[in-house]
């Protein structure tokens, strides 16, 4: 199991991050959210470090996703 950004990077994985279940909660009511941005393994391992942990984001949040790469 991958729990730490380098670990990530090793595996060739891509993560991005999303809208939570495809929508935006603004308490009153949901919108749809088709908002998806891919991001680049490399800044993220420079910037956290490869020990890095990933948490689960509160609701309305954006959420991490990740793409497994061919050594998956």
């Amino acid at each position: 199991m991958v729990e730490t950004i380098g670990e990530a990077f090793n595996a060739d994985w891509q993560l991005f991050a999303r809208c939570v279940d495809g929508r935006v909660d603004l308490g009153h009511a949901a919108l749809k959210c088709e908002w998806r941005y891919d991001l680049d393994m490399m800044t993220l391992v420079a910037t956290r470090g490869r020990d890095f942990r990933w948490q689960a984001s509160p609701a309305g949040c954006a959420v991490l996703d990740a793409a497994t790469g061919a050594s998956a």
